[in-house]
């Protein structure tokens, strides 16, 4: 619902979403761009001309789902909160997991039992809720080895004295060395 200019991506890609859905563009690949990040790109929104939610119930969004899946490995759909909006429940049908986001803090119970309850069709297909904007020493407290994923002043990791990470190491090594035992003894 929101243009690219919320987004933090190039504000110079106009096609999107709406103009496969409407019929303009008629090719995945004349919407999606790269990021920079290797192997993930992504659909903006484009400008939806009248109601989203209108269009997502249309025959074309479940030909733009069935396109994306053949040519990508995971497809990510981001839609507004099921509480404000009917967007995500409109394609449940057409996805294989939804995962619910809220953020700690901000996100009332109330809120959380309401979209619990509009997505209660579709609890097969629940995956679970994923809980963000945790301070880290509410993390600390839950996670043994919450600054695992942290990063040094230069971008890098600095993981050589977690134990975590020399056990991953070893573990890592035990199976390179199984797979060259099974291929020396493989005829």
């Amino acid at each position: 619902r929101k243009s690219a200019k919320y987004k933090r991506h190039s504000d110079s890609k106009k096609s999107g979403l709406a103009d496969y859905l409407s019929g303009e563009s008629f090719d995945v690949s004349s919407i999606t761009y790269s990021t920079n990040i290797d192997n993930l790109f992504y659909v903006p929104c484009g400008f939806f001309e009248e109601n989203p939610t209108r269009v997502m119930c249309s025959p074309s969004m479940e030909t733009f789902v069935n396109d994306v899946k053949g040519h990508y490995d995971i497809i990510i759909l981001d839609f507004p909160s099921v509480n404000t909006v009917p967007d995500a429940k409109v394609v449940s049908n057409l996805v294989d997991g939804i995962v619910l986001i809220c953020a700690l803090g901000e996100t009332r119970k109330r809120q959380l039992k309401d979209a619990k309850r509009i997505i209660a069709p579709f609890t097969d297909k629940y995956y679970g809720l994923v809980v963000n904007k945790v301070y880290m020493d509410q993390y600390k407290y839950f996670a043994r080895d919450y600054d695992y994923y942290l990063t040094n002043e230069q971008g890098e990791q600095n993981l050589i004295h977690k134990e975590g990470y020399k056990k991953f190491v070893k573990r890592q090594q035990q199976k390179g060395q199984e797979s060259e035992n099974d291929k020396k003894t493989t005829p």
